[in-house]
This record gives C-alpha cells, sequence and structure tokens, in this order.
C-alpha cells in the first residue's frame, strides 16, 4: 500500500481527531459529545429499546440500550433502562453495578435505590433491599414532595416485614 502526502495528512487528522476526543472523555465529557455525535441519534437507540422493551423483548431492547449508555454514561433513562432489562433477562449483578452508577450520578433519584432494593429481592437478599427501603425513607424523611416510587417502596418493606414467610430465594411470593 502506498501513502501519499493527503493520505498521511488525512490519517494525522484523524489520529489528532482520536486524541483529542479520548482527552474529552478522560476529563469526563460523554462519548457523544466528544465525537460530535448528534444527540438525536442516541435518542434513537433509547427509542428503538424502549419500545423493544414495552413489548418484553428485553434481550433485543438491551442492544439498544448498550448503545445509548456508551454515548451518553451520565443520562440515567438510558442506564435505569439498561439495568431494567438486565434485571429482567436474570443478569441481576450486572443490574445493580449500573443502577449503582446510576445513583452515584443522582443520589436524589428514589427510583433508582427501588431497582436496587428489587434486584437485592430477586437474589433473595430481602434484609438489604428492606435497608435500602429504609435509606430511601430516611433520605425522603422531610420532603414535602409527592414520591410514588418510596410509597410503592415503603408498601413492599411493610409486607415483607409483616409476612416474612411469604419470601423465597428469589424473591417469589408464596
Amino acid at each position: 500500500m502506498t501513502f501519499d502526502k493527503s493520505t498521511k495528512n488525512s490519517e494525522e487528522l484523524q489520529l489528532q481527531f482520536l486524541e483529542n476526543a479520548v482527552e474529552k472523555v478522560m476529563l469526563g465529557s460523554t462519548i457523544e459529545d466528544a465525537l460530535n455525535i448528534d444527540k438525536k441519534i442516541t435518542e434513537s437507540f433509547y427509542s428503538i429499546g424502549y419500545s423493544l422493551y414495552q413489548q418484553a423483548k428485553y434481550q433485543q431492547a438491551l442492544r439498544y440500550f448498550k448503545h445509548a449508555v456508551a454515548l451518553d454514561i451520565y443520562e440515567i433513562r438510558y442506564l435505569l433502562a439498561y439495568a431494567k432489562c438486565l434485571k429482567n433477562i436474570g443478569e441481576i449483578d450486572e443490574s445493580i453495578a449500573y443502577l449503582a452508577l446510576a445513583q452515584l450520578i443522582r443520589p436524589e433519584e428514589p427510583k433508582i435505590a427501588f431497582e436496587i432494593s428489587e434486584c437485592f429481592l430477586k437474589k433473595g437478599m430481602i434484609e438489604e433491599a428492606c435497608k435500602i427501603i429504609e435509606m430511601i425513607e430516611n433520605y425522603f424523611k422531610d420532603s414535602s414532595q409527592e414520591i410514588p416510587e418510596l410509597k410503592q417502596a415503603v408498601n413492599v418493606k411493610n409486607f415483607i416485614q409483616t409476612f416474612p414467610e411469604r419470601f423465597v430465594e428469589g424473591g417469589v411470593i408464596n
């Protein structure tokens, strides 16, 4: 293969572009921003994934959510959708990992903690699930904000504490 001067300049420009993109990502930018990818593309991945998720086609949806997360790791909707798909296909530990990342990014979001508690229930870790729900309660105890996820979580915790014998490994209710 022969290289002329224009090819060499093109390769240098590509390398410089990629080096700049990597530097931006290392400084906290998303891949989407670093590579100047239109947000509509990322949203398209999410929308297609959401449509598949609504049809209970979790394995297919996972592929689209994975691309959305890769392009913008800081978007909570993408992380939650990806984690829920993982949970629904039985990849509970991986789901918890993505939910934990989402919780670090947005600690004030009760949906995330509730999803983590559901994962613990699926693993049969009932005490841990209840502790997370109590953490959610404590975090929002002084809030005047109406939080449906919090009410749902508290109801689940109360049910578990009232009828612990009805829960078996895997969080299944007898």
